[in-house]
């Protein structure tokens, strides 16, 4: 295997290493988009309360982000590095 078939964590841009650490925090809350409203609908909730649910799930979601983006950006990034 040469150099060039991986990257090591270490070798990685800090900023590469936040945005990564970013999306694995967030991505669970995706799960919010499809598997509730589908669920919800399925126990026989109307559409208009499942809309806003999901509306107030989604606008939480993105201030979630916010401030995980934020407190990423906030302080420098120490994390081990692994060979």
């Amino acid at each position: 295997m040469s150099d060039l078939d991986y990257v090591k964590w270490r070798d990685l841009p800090t900023e590469a290493r936040k945005y990564i650490l970013f999306q694995a925090f967030l991505s669970p809350l995706l799960f919010t988009w499809y598997l509730i409203p589908y669920l919800m609908l399925i126990q026989g909730m109307g559409i208009i309360k499942v809309g806003l649910i999901f509306t107030l799930s989604s606008l939480a979601s993105a201030f979630v982000n916010v401030l995980v983006g934020r407190l990423l950006e906030s302080f420098t990034l120490k994390l081990p590095h692994f060979r």
